[in-house]
Order: structure tokens, then C-alpha cells, then sequence
């Protein structure tokens, strides 16, 4: 009983270059990594990876589709060729390359699907990879480049003017800062003059308040406080009295006698 198998990929190439590149020997070597022979017409015979694959052609449909007679060094060798077909399709992103490959030994159709992924798919997309830019126009970018870096240097020594005016300007506006700080001062005083006038007016209020209460009790006020500073004088010259009337007697006791009548003597001559 056989087996089939069908694989699918896209590959970054137009179907014309796999299709030659797939017959021809020395492409299909290089697509793949390994040797190869190819005799490119139908009923030729061709060979893969060493010897690995062998059969021969017998449908050939220029970049569209290829019919050959295919077996591998596994099959047994009482089983007959099995049919694989290369149908190519081209797409947007290159070429959807469809491989059918049918009538295979029973048990090896899942090691053959997983082959064709490993030894072709990869190594053809690797192969057929977009182009990198040429060199050559990242060597004329360059040059141009290069050629523009000269005259950089006679730019770069303007740079003394570009940063000398920026250190004239500092003193500008160091002297723009103190004509808004003198506009602010003159500004506060302006702003201030209704609160002076407010606190002149409140304090008239204030005096006017004080002057209308009545004169009676300024009088009372200072009539207390003239008793009260004349009874603390009263007190205190008692006071003062009675401390010095028994120094008075003991002075008067210590004095002698017999001065008094000298004195008066002397004023009677």
C-alpha cells in the first residue's frame, strides 16, 4: 500500500529561475548545498545529494511544472519509482512552489514530508534570499558624505561670533531684570495708598470715638487718682512723723544745758 504527501512553501524568486534552476547541475547543487547531475529533457536522468535521490523526467512544462520518475536509497528494492510533480505558481511575495509526491513505501510518507521541508525548502529560501543593496551606491553616498565633512570646518569657526552674541546679550537682559523690579516697587506704593488712607480714616473714627465720651469720666478718673496719691502722702508723713519725733527728744536730751545761756549772753552785749 502506498503513500502520498504534499508540501507547499513560497519562495523570494519568479517561477522561470526555480524552474531552471531545479533541471540545471550546477544550480540545483548550489540551491540545495549538495551535488547534483541533471540531464534537463524528458526520459533524462538526473541524481541529488550524492546519489541520495535518482530518477528520470517525463513532463516538462517550462516555469510551470515539472513530472519525474523519483525513488530514494531507502526504498526497498522490489518497490517500484514513486511520482513526484513540481508545480510552480508565481505570487506577490515570488513563487509558490508546490511539491505532490505520490505511490510512496508504506511507513516513510512522514519522513519524506519532513525531508522536503529540511533538505529543500530551507536551503532554497536561503538561496533565492532578496539581493542586499550594491555596494556601490553606499560607497557614492559615502563619498558624498565625505566630500561634504571638509566644509563643516569653515561652518564650525562661525561658531565664535554665534557664541559671543549670546554673552553680549546676558547684560541686556541682566538689565531688562532690575527696570521690572523698579516698575514693581513704583507699582506697590500705588497699590498701597488705599490702605494708608483706609487706616488714617479708621484711626479718626477712633479719635472722634474718643473725643465724644463724656468729660465726666476723665474727671472721676482723675479725681480717684488724686485721692488715692493724696491719702498715700498722708499715711506716709505719719508715718515719717512718728519715726522722727523719738529721734527728736533723744537729740534734744544729748544736748548740754549751759550752751543755750552762753548764746544768749553773747547777744546781749
Amino acid at each position: 500500500m502506498s503513500e502520498n504527501v504534499r508540501v507547499t512553501t513560497i519562495i523570494a524568486a519568479d517561477p522561470q529561475t526555480i524552474y531552471e534552476a531545479w533541471l540545471d547541475s550546477e544550480a540545483h547543487a548550489a540551491m540545495t548545498g549538495s551535488a547534483a547531475s541533471s540531464d534537463a529533457q524528458v526520459g533524462g536522468e538526473y541524481s541529488a545529494w550524492d546519489g541520495y535521490i535518482s530518477g528520470r523526467y517525463l513532463e516538462l512544462e517550462p516555469s510551470r511544472r515539472i513530472v519525474a520518475a523519483w525513488r530514494s536509497s531507502k526504498f526497498p528494492p522490489e518497490a517500484p519509482d514513486s511520482l513526484l510533480e513540481v508545480i510552480l505558481q508565481e505570487v506577490p511575495e515570488g513563487t509558490e512552489l508546490v511539491l505532490v509526491h505520490t505511490e510512496l513505501p508504506e511507513g516513510q510518507s512522514e519522513s519524506y514530508e519532513q525531508g522536503w521541508s529540511e533538505f529543500y525548502f530551507e536551503p532554497m529560501k536561503r538561496h533565492f534570499q532578496p539581493a542586499k543593496p550594491a555596494p556601490t551606491a553606499v560607497t557614492e553616498e559615502a563619498s558624498e558624505k565625505a566630500v561634504a565633512k571638509p566644509r563643516a570646518p569653515r561652518v564650525a569657526r562661525a561658531k565664535p561670533v554665534a557664541q559671543a552674541a549670546p554673552a553680549q546679550a546676558k547684560p541686556l537682559t541682566a538689565a531688562k531684570k532690575p527696570k521690572q523690579q523698579v516698575v514693581a516697587a513704583a507699582a506697590k506704593p500705588l497699590a498701597a495708598k488705599p490702605a494708608k488712607k483706609q487706616a488714617s480714616g479708621k484711626r479718626k473714627k477712633v479719635a472722634a470715638k474718643a473725643a465724644k465720651k463724656p468729660s465726666g469720666t476723665r474727671k472721676k478718673v482723675a479725681a480717684k487718682a488724686v485721692k488715692k496719691s493724696s491719702g498715700a502722702r498722708k499715711q506716709a508723713g505719719k508715718k515719717a512723723s512718728k519715726k522722727a519725733q523719738p529721734k527728736r527728744k533723744q537729740a534734744a536730751k544729748k544736748k548740754p544745758a549751759k550752751k543755750k545761756p552762753a548764746k544768749r549772753l553773747i547777744r546781749r552785749r
